[in-house]
């Protein structure tokens, strides 16, 4: 039995504990035709990940201020690439509905802006979760 603080837990539970605490991100809107797109950081390393690809239009970006929009640029952090203009709202936990800290980043609609977002958000450390991998998740 593997053991988390005082309390033994078994390897599926840890394993789930793992995945619960992971940050995930997902595209939020379904890909097609349209406007706006939404990619969702969620989880404990959501604000770490935005602090470093976004970049504020206007002043320092404020991570720490919950519901607040912000208007700039996703940026690649190592070729400096702009990827996308988008406005980023930040929601800290516990006020969100899934009770984490929460990123949802409105961008141009669309399978390359969204797919790029997508991308760079994992390649800072977050994981795409597929929905069908919730649904299966042992209980």
């Amino acid at each position: 039995m593997f053991v988390k603080g005082k309390h033994p837990i078994s390897p599926i539970q840890y394993s789930i504990y793992n995945k619960m605490n992971d940050t995930i991100v997902a595209i939020s809107t379904p890909i097609g035709e349209g406007g706006i797109g939404i990619v969702r950081l969620s989880g404990p390393s959501s604000l770490p990940i935005i602090e470093k690809i976004f970049l504020p239009r206007y002043g320092q970006f404020q991570a720490n201020q919950s519901h607040k929009i912000a208007y700039g640029h996703i940026v690649n952090p190592e070729t400096e690439e702009k990827i996308d203009e988008v406005l980023v709202n930040v929601m800290l936990e516990p006020k969100t509905y899934t009770r984490e800290d929460i990123v949802e980043i409105n961008s141009h609609a669309g399978s390359v802006p969204l797919g790029k977002i997508l991308e760079l958000a994992m390649k800072m450390g977050a994981s795409w979760q597929n929905p069908v991998n919730l649904q299966s998740a042992p209980s």
